[in-house]
């Protein structure tokens, strides 16, 4: 079902036509910034599932003022000087802690190998910002946004042909997407892409100035195939740089940001929009997408270090522990599922634990209340690294994370929710499936009497060794061009 329908969106790209529409701005294509939230809506309207964690809680005065407060403070033109390696990452995975500051769990292990010559800049998470932060090459992204917005408010009329490019375009996806979106959804894709339209002009002359004097070799984009800031990588090039992105999560053959149809996988003028590399995990992961990216087979450094640290650890505590890790999209099914384990586990001691995920943020205190007055065998977890608990119990219980392959890699036995979501992005032959929460307390008994063991050649194909030297290496030979050394695993 999952990739029946992801094949049948990709027959929009089969033909050029959706490449038609531009911005008068540099002239750059409509279709980058709106694929993957046109294909989400399509997807969420025919499977009927929700796929996102909704609207985080609003900050308050004193977290918006902070955050205004170091993204001046902090600004990517502050100090600026050439970096042959400029990270433009997310704060949702800043969520480890060395000492008293922030360590990122996506990008600093590589920030750091070369860290005299690594730039991070930070968007921020929910309008937030980790502060310290453990690595010292950091700047806060938004003072290019606020910038780019106030030059917006005075001078950003759109264009009238840029109205009419938008309006033609939302036309072409009403009549030729085989999932015909919803009128709302239309009229609230015009609206963003007409105001994009008019901030294009004021964010260019920023990045091509803060490239001009970074002058980076490459430049790394976290969540950089998805589109909404491709322009990024599209003004990268423009500057003579590489493009990249490191994996940060689970990609599937239906994984939209990850996949394409003929024609624009085969467009020379669309790849300008995507990285030159996307480094990732393991071969299973190349094996999954249809990118014209090359697919450069590096390794999770979070994962191998967390992993050493963790290998010779003894669990705590008696009884088994289950743990359960939120996709951020079904809060009411975790509830009940935590519900009716905590009822079935008394007799058996059993130990329930409820990792909310990085995108709830604020709002998992108000989703999962109800959770604190199911007893002391209950537990709602803080945010923070996933690994502090995963190497401390005895079986995982989720969705459609990164996590459960993880999981898998920690040796855990991981129980699926069997349904849309968990179809679209988890192999079916990885973990036990369950339809409800009773069929998931089955299983459980069934395995804590059991305790069948995890197939191990199938973790190495998720979770390349040796994170260090292949990332190394692909700098020194793809990106510095000093040095050759182990061929890389590169692919198409």
């Amino acid at each position: 079902m999952a990739h029946q329908l992801a094949d049948e969106l990709l027959k929009l790209e089969d033909k050029s036509d959706v490449l038609n529409f531009r911005f008068s701005c540099d002239d750059l294509l409509l279709w980058p910034f709106a694929r993957y939230g046109v294909f989400l809506h399509a997807i969420e309207s025919r499977l009927g599932i929700p796929w996102s964690a909704g609207a985080p809680a609003p900050l308050n005065w004193r977290k918006r003022a902070e955050s205004l407060w170091r993204s001046l403070l902090d600004s990517p033109f502050r100090g600026l000087r050439p970096f042959p390696i400029v990270i433009f990452g997310g704060t949702t995975g800043v969520v480890i802690r060395k000492g008293d500051k922030w360590f990122g769990r996506v990008n600093d292990y590589f920030a750091l190998e070369f860290e005299d010559q690594s730039l991070v800049v930070d968007f921020p998470a929910n309008g937030e910002y980790r502060h310290p932060r453990y690595i010292e090459n950091v700047r806060c992204h938004d003072l290019i946004r606020i910038q780019a917005g106030l030059w917006n408010k005075v001078l950003g009329r759109p264009s009238k042909k840029d109205c009419e490019t938008v309006r033609d375009f939302v036309g072409f996806l009403r009549t030729h997407l085989p999932v015909p979106p919803e009128e709302s959804f239309c009229q609230a894709l015009e609206r963003k892409l007409v105001s994009l339209s008019s901030k294009l002009r004021h964010l260019r002359p920023l990045y091509m100035r803060f490239f001009e004097s970074a002058k980076p070799k490459i430049v790394f984009l976290e969540d950089g195939s998805y589109g909404e800031t491709s322009y990024i990588y599209k003004w990268a090039r423009d500057s003579g740089a590489l493009t990249g992105e490191f994996q940060h999560g689970t990609v599937y053959p239906s994984h939209m940001a990850y996949n394409y149809g003929r024609a624009v996988f085969e467009s020379v003028e669309y790849q300008k929009y995507l990285p030159d590399h996307l480094l990732t995990y393991g071969t299973y992961w190349n094996e999954v997408t249809r990118t014209p990216s090359r697919k450069v087979t590096i390794g999770s450094p979070h994962f191998s270090e967390r992993r050493r640290a963790f290998v010779n650890k003894a669990r705590e505590g008696a009884g088994p522990k289950i743990l359960l890790l939120s996709d951020g999209c079904l809060p009411e099914e975790f509830v009940e599922w935590a519900r009716l384990l905590s009822e079935a586990g008394k007799r058996g001691a059993w130990r329930i634990s409820l990792k909310p995920h990085p995108t709830e943020g604020r709002s998992a205190g108000r989703r999962y209340a109800d959770l604190l007055r199911l007893g002391g065998n209950v537990s709602i977890l803080p945010d923070g690294d996933v690994f502090d608990v995963l190497a401390d119990c005895d079986a995982v219980v989720g969705t459609n994370s990164t996590a459960l392959f993880e999981a898998v890699g920690f040796g855990k036995p991981v129980f699926v929710y069997d349904y849309a979501g968990s179809q679209w992005g988890i192999p079916p032959d990885m973990g036990t499936r369950f339809r409800n929460a009773e069929e998931l307390v089955e299983r459980l008994q069934t395995y804590f009497s059991s305790r069948e063991s995890v197939d191990q050649k199938r973790v190495e194909s998720f979770w390349a060794d040796g994170w260090k030297q292949n990332y190394r290496c692909f700098v020194n030979e793809i990106v510095l061009k000093e040095s050759q050394c182990i061929p890389l695993k590169i692919s198409r």
